[in-house]
């Protein structure tokens, strides 16, 4: 598992440096005041102005603001019933071509929203199915969980969803 992490972090440094030097490259290159970039061309001088004034006596977030950044954060993640990051590692291998992320996603918005109905997620749920394998379509092989980095119980959630949804 160790090695597996390493070759991950070795594969993720020339991504990042790429990422940084095109981020770089864009700021310099980029002709104009940056005001003008985020406003857009049309923009007129005293909205520039504007916005460069806001910016001028930024402040951080003191400890107030900060713990209720800090709680709302606290509020999403506890509405999130499956953690999956939707890095699609378990789908690579799935015999089944279960489309696990976008199944977990369609199941957490259904939690997080059931005072709308069922209708709808049913009909996402199809969507995601259409023309991949549905969660009942799992045959436990637990391919899936072996390459989750977060170590989801990934067979037991897609019978959660395979009931709530077929």
């Amino acid at each position: 598992m160790l090695k597996y992490i390493g070759k991950r972090i070795l594969m993720m440094l020339p991504i990042l440096f790429g990422i940084t030097v095109i981020v770089f490259t864009l700021m310099y290159v980029t002709p104009g005041d940056p005001a003008y970039a985020i406003l857009g061309e049309n923009a007129t001088p005293e909205q520039v102005a504007d916005n460069v004034a806001y910016m001028q006596d930024f402040q951080p977030l003191n400890e107030e603001e900060h713990a209720l950044v800090e709680q709302a954060a606290e509020i999403t993640r506890k509405s999130i019933t499956i953690g999956c990051t939707s890095c699609r590692y378990c789908t690579d291998g799935c015999p089944q071509s279960i489309p696990i992320p976008s199944l977990f996603t369609v199941y957490n918005d259904y939690r997080r929203f059931a005072a709308l109905g069922k209708a709808q997620y049913v009909t996402e749920y199809k969507w995601a199915t259409d023309k991949a394998g549905k969660a009942s379509d799992c045959i436990g092989c637990r391919q899936c969980e072996e390459h989750c980095p977060q170590h989801l119980e990934i067979t037991e959630w897609l019978k959660t969803i395979a009931e709530t949804f077929e």
